[in-house]
C-alpha cells in the first residue's frame, strides 16, 4: 500500500511540475521569448553555415548506410531537417557542418540564450536547485554496482554528483563554462577539482578507470555518438556499466507531434530508437543492453497542449489561462496514468529511454544484472 501511495505521489509531482509555467504569467512570457529567440538563433546559424558552404550531407553515422529518407522538415521553423536510416532506424540531423564547427553552439551556450533561460527558470521556481531526497536512477545503479568510481559525462550544474558522492568516488565532465562553474561551486571540497572541461580531458588517464559512466540527456547532442560510446567502453573497467538517457524517436510523442515535438531542435542531432541504440552499443563493444521507455510528463502534456493550442511552440510554452489549467489538470492526470500503463505493457512507448549496458568481464554477471532491474520494477 505504501509503495502504491508513493507512486501516486510521484505521478502527482510530475504533473504539477509539468504545469508550473501555467501558474506564472512572467515565466510564460519568458518561455515564449526564449523559444522564439532560440528558433531565430537556429535559423541564423544554418544560414551562416550555408553561406560559408559548411553544410554537408552525411551517411548514417551509426551504420554508414546511404539508405535514408527525410522524416522531419523544420527548415522554415528553425532550419533543421532530420533523416531516418532504413537499415538501423537511426534519426539524425542532416545536413550539418563539421563537429568542431558545430560544437561552437555549446561553447557559447546558444549565444547566451541557454544561461538566460536557465536563470529565469530558477528565479520563477520551475527548476529547483536544491538536492532532492533521492535519485531513483542512483538506486538502480547501486543495485548493479554498490561502490566504485563514477563519471557523470555531461554533468551540468552537478546536482546528481552531489548526491552520488555519498555512494561513489565521483568525476564530472561538461562543455559549458556556466554549468561547470556552478558544479565546482556546489562541490567545493577537493572533489570540485574533479569537475573537468571537455577540452581539458587527458583521455589516456581515463582508460579502464570507471565502474559507472552516467550520461543523461547528452547522447542526442553528439554528431558521432558511436565514437563516444567507444570512448565510454574504453574508460570502463571490465564489468563496468554505462547508463544513458535520451529522447526516444520510436515514442508515441515523436510520431504524434511530428514537427512540433520538443525532441527535434538545434542541439538534438542524434535521435535513437530501441533498435538503433542497441546497434550502436553493440558496435561500440557492449555485450549486455537493457532498454526501458519512460512515459514522463512530456508525452501527456504535449499531447493535450497541442490539441488545445494551435500556436503550440514547445512544452515550456503553455496556454496561460487558469480556467484551462483547472480543466486540463484532472484530464492530464488520467492521461499520464493511462500512458504510463500502456508504456509498461509495451503498447505505447514513452518519450524518453533509459539504457543500461555492461562491458564484458571474465566472470558471469548477467544474472545479477537482470535481478537488480526486476527488483526495481517490483518496487
Amino acid at each position: 500500500m505504501v509503495k502504491v501511495t508513493n507512486k501516486l505521489k510521484r505521478l502527482h509531482e510530475l504533473t504539477i511540475n509539468s504545469m508550473r509555467t501555467y501558474k506564472d504569467k512572467d515565466l510564460y512570457v519568458f518561455a515564449c521569448k526564449f523559444l522564439i529567440d532560440f528558433y531565430e538563433y537556429s535559423r541564423k546559424k544554418f544560414m551562416e553555415w550555408s553561406s560559408k558552404d559548411l553544410l554537408k550531407y552525411r551517411k548514417c553515422p551509426i551504420c554508414h548506410s546511404d539508405k535514408t529518407f527525410l522524416v522531419l522538415d523544420k527548415s522554415e521553423i528553425d532550419g533543421c531537417k532530420y533523416y531516418k536510416c532504413s537499415c538501423c532506424d537511426f534519426v539524425y540531423m542532416n545536413p550539418l557542418p563539421s563537429e568542431d564547427c558545430y560544437s561552437e553552439i555549446y561553447v557559447t551556450g546558444y549565444g547566451g540564450l541557454d544561461k538566460w533561460w536557465y536563470e529565469k527558470q530558477i528565479k520563477y521556481g520551475y527548476i529547483d536547485e536544491s538536492l532532492p531526497e533521492s535519485y531513483p536512477v542512483l538506486e538502480r545503479l547501486r543495485g548493479r554496482q554498490k561502490a566504485g568510481v563514477f563519471l557523470d559525462y555531461g554533468c551540468g550544474t552537478g546536482r546528481l554528483l552531489a548526491k552520488a558522492e555519498q555512494i561513489y568516488d565521483i568525476y564530472g565532465v561538461d562543455i559549458d563554462d556556466y554549468r561547470i562553474q556552478r558544479a565546482r561551486n556546489r562541490l567545493k571540497d577537493f572533489k570540485g577539482e574533479r569537475i573537468l572541461y571537455l577540452h581539458e580531458l587527458d583521455e589516456s588517464v581515463f582508460l579502464e578507470k570507471f565502474d559507472i559512466i552516467y550520461s543523461n540527456q547528452t547522447l542526442e547532442h553528439l554528431l558521432e555518438p558511436v565514437a563516444y560510446l567507444q570512448k565510454f567502453y574504453k574508460w570502463l573497467k571490465p564489468g563496468g556499466i554505462v547508463y544513458l538517457s535520451f529522447p526516444a524517436s520510436d515514442s508515441f510523442a515523436f510520431s504524434f507531434l511530428k514537427n512540433d515535438n520538443s525532441m527535434s531542435s538545434l542541439g538534438h542531432v542524434s535521435l535513437f530508437s530501441s533498435k538503433s541504440i542497441t546497434y550502436a552499443l553493440r558496435a561500440a563493444g557492449f555485450e549486455k543492453v537493457e532498454i526501458f521507455h519512460n512515459c514522463i510528463d512530456v508525452t501527456a502534456t504535449e499531447f493535450w497542449k497541442k490539441l488545445f493550442n494551435k500556436n503550440f511552440l514547445h512544452r515550456h510554452c503553455f496556454i496561460n489561462h487558469k480556467i484551462i489549467v483547472l480543466a486540463l489538470y484532472p484530464i492530464m492526470l488520467i492521461t499520464t496514468a493511462v500512458m504510463k500503463v500502456l508504456n509498461l505493457m509495451g503498447i505505447l512507448k514513452g518519450n524518453y529511454m533509459d539504457v543500461f549496458a555492461r562491458k564484458g568481464r571474465n566472470i558471469d554477471s548477467e544474472d545479477k544484472f537482470d535481478e537488480s532491474e526486476d527488483a526495481f520494477r517490483k518496487n
